[in-house]
């Protein structure tokens, strides 16, 4: 996942590290497509010699397409699958080197947040099912036809995970499509391909820096290699400056359009922004490749899959050019804050100290935001119901109710015909809303109704016995209604809040605004985006992260994702109540014309009542908040509410433990970015991390590592899925999920808390479940091994990466050549079969087959250098000091606010 936000703030301040690809198309002469001709020279200028695939971010969207209706089969995703490959390949045409890396047993520092998406899909999957229902009854009632879903064998993307049937096929049909590629395209002949598949641990996009990392310490590494990789997270453009390539493009799609166009991130571009932006006088001669390792450390602060981000910190407040500035005014008094994976802990902590100074202004200015938004909906709600007729929300709603299931279950002629008015329709919003500023946050999900009121009067009692039930439920996806949402954002404006996001506005300093316009947002998978890795969607686009994701009026209808669940929306004032309970469920009418009725029957006092009311309980809402950053004694109240805390004594010991692991947890992400996983078995053990200035005393602190061994597939599978995906699972490992005597049951809760913690969307709430202690898990599973068949063993085994060259491949007897090192081994089955046959009747056998199959090993461990290889070329420079933007002043530091009781949105409360 990366962090969220990040490649849209990077495209913002070094604009000239985006670069739109050209693409030649597939021709089509006659009834007959002509594929593009990967042999001719690349048409944008430039020729790569490795591509690397993380396959994560195109599996997830093959599953999940946005352009077309979702797979029904297995072979369906396999065969959109290849197309995706295909196309990649056609876009870069690389001549020594395809890597195709698919995510394996993931560190357990990773596997905490696999964990927490997975559930939390789960769970939304099911109440989506639970409210569909109600919908397509209350569609019957008003004589609208909803023809049956069309149930799709791939449906439930948490099988995307190591260890699972589907990865197993998976692996397969890739060694297929290799062997097809291979022998019978001229573009592929001369190109090795490596395929890493999910039984090779490690994370897709880490193997693929491991391998880069191993060659280049390796004698006959060629410096002037151009690599390309693709992928949507944003934590690569970390990574591939962590490598010190010079010449390192990624390839990652633009947004806004269905077969969306590819562009390149330049990172040798993004190198020339940072040695001018941070290359500030000091007294030693300026190293600016070490410059690129303190960005990459600096940027952990903000966002990575294996520690929460600190409250202070959010990249739409202007967290990097705060971290960039006060790096700047401290880097000639303090040093380097790394060295490589090395991390210098006493200048790491002079650094964050100073950027802990702004954290009082940072709460304030929230608290401010938030209440500028809410006199702005004062003002709106006066204005707004000239220009809009009451219902139209409605209408919209019942537009965007079809648009999925037309696209999935073959809508029937039924549905396009006049249906009777809907009765439930609450009031309407204000007229089109203008379009967000570049830096405004998308979607907003949230949970849709229980039950559906037979009035707006009742919509609105609804909605208060749900807010004052709120503390007894767990706390999910914001309401879809301002104010009760846990945390929000204005369009336009910065993340406000001052709340703890758990049960009213604001929240832990993250976020507490309300968006205007009704949106709703892809978000990435685990390993691609959310089953994949921040931010899964529909296509490999949306696989980023949330915020970066592809963005769509709820009117469009189109739903989105996360983990094979969809993400409600919220809407810019009550009357997208209904609208969000259909963007969750994707149910609806399918014409314009259909919903102009509903439009005419709203009863408009009703409406006006249900809002007055529903304005009241904001307020109500507000006024009970807990923690309200910003105001004298936030830091003690925050501890409290989140861990508990009572005396001082427990508060030293509580921050001291977060910030010890804290650190622990920096200190691992580097190493894993410059060197490899440090331990496999390391994982930040709470929930929300420690403030920057709780940031000291960190020269003190013992930071090591055991290395440790990762997981078995069934092992992770185990520690990250709920209960509604033990199907996934061998037989003898499902009942640990359910039975009454399971040793580890108390792992698989199936209602758990999720705090907001300020937060607006969904995927971004903490949700509270258990640790997994790995010995009890071990000691569970570790029995039921000898029950398995040879092809489950299989599939719990640990193995190599396998190379394949074509047997006209002038190398093909040695296999690794031109600067690539490593070790080759006897496959598992036969090394160059005369047929291949197709697998799940793909496509037609390989016959005769002329692939050389092998498996491979990487050469033996080697400090990575970071530095330019001696005889690395670095590309034409492009960037002038005219390009950087000038830097904004830092926020003075300023004391806390006093507590305003009559305004209870200012911020916070004191101590008690």
């Amino acid at each position: 996942m990366g962090v969220p936000a990040f490649y849209r703030w990077l495209s913002t301040r070094y604009p000239k590290v985006v670069k739109d690809c050209v693409e030649e198309e597939v021709q089509t002469i006659g009834d007959v497509e002509v594929p593009v001709d990967t042999s001719q020279p690349n048409p944008n200028g430039m020729e790569f010699d490795n591509l690397y695939l993380d396959m994560n971010g195109i599996i997830h969207p093959c599953f999940h397409p946005e352009d077309k209706p979702a797979p029904t089969t297995e072979n369906e995703v396999f065969l959109a699958i290849f197309d995706y490959i295909d196309r990649i390949f056609a876009i870069i045409r690389p001549r020594k080197l395809l890597y195709m890396a698919i995510d394996g047993v993931a560190p357990r520092a990773k596997m905490n947040q696999q964990r927490s998406r997975r559930f939390r899909a789960a769970q939304d999957a099911e109440e989506k099912a639970r409210e569909e229902e109600k919908l397509r009854e209350e569609f019957a009632k008003q004589g609208i036809n909803i023809p049956a879903r069309d149930e799709s064998s791939v449906f439930d993307s948490n099988t995307i995970t190591p260890g699972t049937p589907f990865m197993h096929r998976l692996s397969v049909a890739l060694q297929y499509y290799v062997h097809l590629r291979l022998n019978s395209d001229p573009g592929w002949r001369g190109v090795k391909v490596l395929l890493s598949d999910a039984n090779a641990p490690g994370e897709g996009e880490h193997k693929v820096m491991t391998y880069i990392r191993e060659q280049r310490a390796t004698p006959g590494h060629d410096p002037t290699t151009r690599h390309c990789m693709y992928g949507l997270d944003a934590d690569l453009i970390m990574l591939a400056l962590a490598t010190h390539e010079p010449r390192f493009v990624l390839l990652r799609e633009r947004e806004e359009a269905a077969r969306k166009p590819f562009q390149f991130l330049l990172v040798s571009a993004l190198r020339e922004y940072l040695a001018l932006d941070l290359g500030v006088p000091t007294p030693w001669p300026l190293d600016r490749e070490r410059l690129y390792d303190d960005f990459v450390f600096m940027c952990f602060f903000v966002g990575n899959d294996f520690l929460p981000h600190m409250p202070t910190l959010e990249i739409r407040e202007g967290a990097i050019e705060l971290l960039l500035a006060t790096y700047k005014q401290t880097l000639a008094a303090t040093g380097h804050l790394v060295d490589g994976a090395h991390v210098f802990l006493d200048r790491v902590e002079a650094f964050i100290q100073e950027v802990g100074k702004a954290e009082d202004a940072i709460f304030q200015r929230r608290a401010r935001m938030l209440n500028r938004q809410k006199e702005r909906r004062k003002a709106e709600k006066h204005s707004k119901w000239g220009t809009r007729a009451p219902a139209r929300s409605v209408a919209d709603a019942a537009q965007a109710i079809a648009k999925e299931l037309s696209s999935t279950s073959r809508l029937s002629a039924a549905l396009r015909t006049p249906a009777a008015p809907f009765s439930l329709a609450p009031p309407a919003t204000n007229g089109a809303a203008a379009a967000p500023p570049p830096d405004a946050k998308e979607a907003a999900g949230g949970p849709a109704a229980s039950a559906q009121p037979a009035s707006n009067k009742g919509a609105a009692a609804a909605l208060r016995a749900r807010i004052a039930g709120a503390g007894q439920k767990r706390e999910r996806a914001p309401t879809g209604i301002p104010g009760l949402d846990p945390g929000g954002e204005e369009e336009g404006e910065p993340e406000a809040a001052v709340d703890d996001g758990q049960g009213g506005v604001g929240g832990d300093g993250e976020t507490g605004a309300v968006d205007e316009k009704a949106v709703v947002t892809d978000v990435k998978e685990e390993e691609a985006g959310a089953g994949a890795k921040e931010e899964a969607g529909a296509s490999p686009a949306a696989q980023q992260d949330a915020p970066d994701s592809k963005r769509a009026k709820l009117g469009d209808g189109e739903a989105q994702r996360e983990g094979g669940a969809e993400i409600a929306p919220s809407g810019p004032d009550p009357a997208e109540f209904w609208g969000s309970l259909a963007g969750r469920t994707g149910v609806g009418m399918d014409s314009k014309r259909d919903t102009q009725g509903l439009a005419e029957t709203a009863d408009d006092d009703d409406e006006l009542e249900a809002e007055e009311t529903l304005n009241e309980l904001v307020g109500d809402v507000a006024v009970k908040g807990r923690i309200r950053l910003g105001e004298e004694g936030w830091k003690w109240r925050y501890y409290e509410d989140k861990f508990g805390v009572k005396s001082d004594e427990e508060l030293a010991a509580v921050t001291r433990s977060l910030v010890s692991a804290f650190v622990e947890g920096l200190c691992w992400v580097m190493r894993y970015y410059y060197d490899g996983v440090a331990s496999w078995t390391w994982y930040y053990p709470h929930h929300y991390a420690p403030f920057a200035s709780d940031m000291v005393d960190l020269a003190g602190l013992e930071v090591a590592f055991d290395l440790g061994e990762p997981f078995k597939p069934f092992d992770q599978l185990m520690g990250v899925l709920p209960a509604a995906s033990a199907p996934a699972l061998p037989a003898p490992f499902r009942p640990l999920f359910t039975a009454a005597d399971s040793p580890i049951l108390d792992f698989y809760p199936r209602d758990f808390k999720v705090d907001m913690n300020g937060k607006r969307f969904a995927w971004q709430g903490v949700a509270l479940l258990p640790f997994i202690d790995e010995a009890r898990l071990l000691a569970s599973t570790r029995p039921l091994e000898g029950a398995l068949t040879p092809e489950e063993a299989f599939r719990n085994s640990r193995r190599l990466e396998q190379v394949y060259v074509a047997g006209a491949h002038p190398l093909a007897p040695e296999l690794l050549s031109q600067g690539m090192g490593g070790e080759v081994l006897a496959p598992g089955g036969e090394a160059c079969p005369a047929v291949l046959p197709a697998p799940f009747g793909l496509g037609p056998d390989v016959s005769p087959n002329a692939v050389v199959c092998a498996a491979y090993r990487l050469p033996p461990h080697a400090k990575h250098v970071c530095a330019l290889l001696p005889g690395a070329v670095e590309e034409e420079p492009i960037v002038t000091a005219e390009d950087l933007q000038a830097d904004k002043p830092l926020p003075p530091p300023q004391a806390p606010a006093p507590y305003d009781r009559n305004n209870p949105y200012s911020a916070l409360q004191r101590r008690r």
